[in-house]
């Protein structure tokens, strides 16, 4: 997905941004332990001068629930994301990916209503069209700009671990280029659902991603930066499905892994989270709830309220009953009851810990512990600075920094 328009020059700049852009960049999977097995000096500079602390995700910890949290700054049951994927009332299977299920204001919309320049980049196409409907300019790895290919080269293919590396790479060419007063990127999890993150390629990449966040933001006046992640990885190795359990039992139900969406191949479709639908939810939700309660790896079996309630989500948004597994167990579909797996994904409880930093002007005072934080702050007028003490270049040194 491809939006350009003609770029401005810096003296269009809105009031109220400090005199700089507004970056913020969710790295899809990046749990803390990414972190902690690499040497990163650019974030560790920016933790010491501005923000650093392991904060919370949204549940379920998928991706398209916790982007649309961190852009509105609302939780599940205001936005209307209560996964990436949904059973309607009629039977209908819908992919949360459109804008038009946002019910609440992003703030890219908000910047752009305000005259604000926009631009909004991610690695896989499906969040390109969630993040781009208010965007100047936005594109994604699966279809890029033809500008920007032209300056770094095609982008390698979605299933790698050089994606979201080409993404960055192309940021600071959209900030060069557009101008933007704020810009969303946004990555793909392939990497940390194939490799732990003790893991070489993974130290490798998390190292460069490092390096091309201080190369993006590197020598621009008054510019502030937000780092977070959408969810956290953990190594699953039981793999249950809800509706066999239930068709053993003699009940009749649809379940829905939370995390389900285009991108199969790194996980299969197999959460850490389940909503199961009840066709006959009157007379069957009191001995399903038992029937899967009773079996092991399923550490919590809540009703619609209770989970609407505890979760904030939308109670007409998601199953009779919300499944939580254990930290090694994902729900997914198949024809048995239980199956050894062996994979790494998210979507449960376990995986809700996320890195969040924050550095630069526009965070100046930000006390926020959740991802969706970021949003919330940004959805609410700039704190008002005197203009020349944030007028300096910004200088993030690469080296000699460590946590």
């Amino acid at each position: 997905m491809t939006t350009e328009l003609t770029p401005p020059s810096m003296a269009t700049r809105t009031p109220g941004t400090e005199g700089g852009p507004t970056i913020v960049i969710c790295f899809d999977g990046m749990a803390p332990a990414y972190l902690e097995q690499t040497e990163t000096p650019v974030f560790d500079r920016l933790g010491e001068e501005g923000r650093w602390l392991t904060g919370r995700c949204q549940f379920p910890s998928v991706t398209n629930v916790n982007n649309v949290s961190i852009l509105t700054g609302a939780r599940p049951a205001d936005h209307g994301i209560n996964a990436n994927f949904a059973v309607g009332p009629d039977g209908e299977e819908v992919y949360m990916e459109s804008p038009d299920m946002i019910r609440v204001p992003t703030f890219l919309q908000r910047a752009a209503e305000a005259g604000q320049r926009v631009a909004a980049i991610s690695s896989k196409d499906k969040l390109a069209r969630i993040i781009g409907e208010h965007a100047h300019v936005t594109f994604s790895v699966e279809r890029p700009a033809e500008w920007v290919v032209a300056e770094i080269g095609e982008p390698p293919p979605i299933y790698s671990y050089e994606a979201n590396l080409w993404l960055l790479r192309a940021a600071p060419l959209v900030v060069e280029r557009e101008r933007p007063d704020v810009l969303y990127v946004t990555t793909t999890d392939y990497l940390s659902h194939m490799l732990p993150p003790q893991a070489p390629e993974a130290r490798t990449a998390f190292a460069e991603s490092d390096r091309l966040v201080g190369a993006l933001i590197e020598g621009i006046p008054g510019v502030s930066i937000a780092i977070t992640a959408d969810h956290g990885m953990n190594a699953k190795h039981r793999g249950i499905s809800p509706e066999a359990v239930l068709r053993q039992a003699g009940i009749e139900s649809v379940s829905v892994s939370t995390l389900q969406d285009r991108y199969v191949k790194h996980h299969g479709n197999m959460s850490g989270s389940a909503y199961v639908h009840l066709p006959h939810e009157a007379a069957d939700l009191g001995r399903a709830r038992e029937v899967l309660a009773a079996r092991a790896g399923i550490e919590r079996v809540l009703t619609r309220a209770e989970a609407a309630a505890e979760f904030h989500l939308d109670p007409e948004r998601i199953g009779a009953l919300v499944l939580l597994g254990d930290e090694e167990t994902a729900f997914g579909a198949g024809d048995e009851p239980e199956w050894t797996i062996t994979i790494r994904s998210h979507g449960s409880d376990y995986e809700r810990e996320v890195p969040l930093i924050t550095w630069g002007p526009r965070f100046e005072g930000f006390d926020g512990f959740e991802n969706r934080s970021i949003g919330e702050w940004l959805m609410a007028p700039p704190p008002q600075q005197r203009s020349d003490e944030y007028g300096q270049q910004s200088s993030i040194e690469t080296e000699g920094s460590a946590r």
